[in-house]
């Protein structure tokens, strides 16, 4: 501080002055560093978004990979059931096997086609059993219905439907 004579306004005015100047680098000082942590917290929130879209992306990654693998399975599963079912519908004998192709349908599968084979092996079985049993007599309650389940499920198997006639 300066002298000035005595005065002690002027004095006081550069106490005042002094005070202020020391007050304002306070307050800048204060703003820097709310800035400068202000900005820390930004780059810390946006570093931990980037590590959790990483993050993301990896789970969704491998979900992608497992989800693969398990189709992969399930194809060389269904490949290899089909490849034993092949192998036993040619297991049949060749006069049965011709039973199935003379049939006036297609089926869906090989597998549809081998219970359809035994089916219709069945199918035939149980009439000749019928007729050699029941020369001068009817069927049982048994035999019939047993005809009628094999008949059904010959039905669903060739996916025809039963032909009805309704009054409309």
């Amino acid at each position: 501080p300066e002298y000035h004579g005595g005065s002690s306004g002027l004095l006081a005015s550069c106490v005042r002055l002094e005070l202020e100047k020391q007050y304002g680098s306070e307050m800048r000082r204060r703003k820097l560093q709310k800035a400068r942590s202000k900005k820390q917290r930004e780059e810390a929130r946006l570093q931990r978004q980037d590590e959790l879209e990483e993050r993301r992306v990896e789970r969704q990654r491998l979900k992608e990979m497992r989800e693969l693998e398990r189709a992969e399975k399930a194809a060389e599963r269904a490949r290899q059931k089909e490849r034993e079912t092949l192998l036993k519908l040619y297991n049949y004998p060749k006069r049965e096997r011709g039973e199935l192709q003379q049939l006036p349908h297609r089926t869906t599968s090989v597998k549809n086609a081998l219970r359809l084979l035994a089916l219709v092996l069945k199918f035939k079985k149980s009439l000749q059993l019928l007729h050699q049993s029941s020369h001068h007599r009817t069927p049982t309650f048994k035999e019939f219905g047993t005809l009628i389940k094999l008949y059904d499920f010959y039905i669903i198997l060739t996916a025809r439907r039963p032909v009805t006639t309704s009054a409309k």
